[in-house]
């Protein structure tokens, strides 16, 4: 039994937290924070939340990428600098680390010296990068639910090859039979139900659990 394939199995890293660094560049100041950002409307949380913290900034830079790498979207802005100058830099450190769900927000003081294209490419990028070395980050696993009724004679085999293909087991209904309520990793469901179908000789198989 094949599952159909799935645009979204695929595993992924995506911020396990908030991070915050800060980089200064000929007087200018420039802040960076990071998060987990699920939609655009959380998007613009974390800009309102940097803009009522820091409301006499210069700039408030914005750049994110939505879903698997980037897949369901990705934009920046450079909210009044040159063109070009902060949201690409920013959005080009985001897609080298391969990071999905991730929001970044670059404040800038302005110190009185002007950096030029340039030097605001340097700055904005860096700050981003900087940000990137003490974001928390954690590996996103795709799962789905399923359900699984077995005969008590092969409860143990059964829950054993379950857990050795990363399945988290919610529930164990003890009745006529045992049945497992459970999530898999939506790119190891292949493998699974092939061994399930190998050890059952084809009396067991997995079930969405809608």
């Amino acid at each position: 039994m094949t599952a159909p394939k799935q645009a979204d199995s695929r595993r992924y890293l995506i911020p396990a937290g908030r991070g915050e660094a800060e980089l200064e560049a000929k007087g200018s100041q420039f802040i960076a924070w990071g998060a987990r950002v699920l939609t655009l409307e959380d998007v613009n949380a974390l800009v309102d939340e940097a803009k009522k913290r820091y409301p006499d900034a210069s700039h408030h830079c914005v750049a994110y990428r939505l879903g698997d790498d980037g897949k369901d979207g990705e934009w920046s802005t450079d909210d009044g600098e040159p063109r070009g100058t902060a949201g690409k830099p920013m959005l080009s450190a985001l897609q080298g680390a391969k990071l999905g769900e991730v929001a970044v927000v670059v404040i800038r003081y302005f110190g009185g010296t002007k950096l030029g294209t340039g030097g605001l490419v340097r700055a904005y990028g860096g700050a981003t990068r900087e940000l990137l070395e003490v974001l928390p980050t954690c590996l996103k696993v795709p799962r789905k639910a399923h359900l699984l009724a077995t005969p008590y004679a092969s409860y143990e085999r059964i829950k054993e090859c379950l857990l050795s293909f990363e399945a988290e087991i919610a529930e164990e209904d003890f009745g006529a039979d045992i049945t497992f309520s459970f999530t898999l990793p939506l790119d190891r469901y292949d493998e699974c139900a092939a061994e399930i179908t190998t050890l059952s000789l084809g009396q067991i198989e997995l079930l969405d659990d809608e």
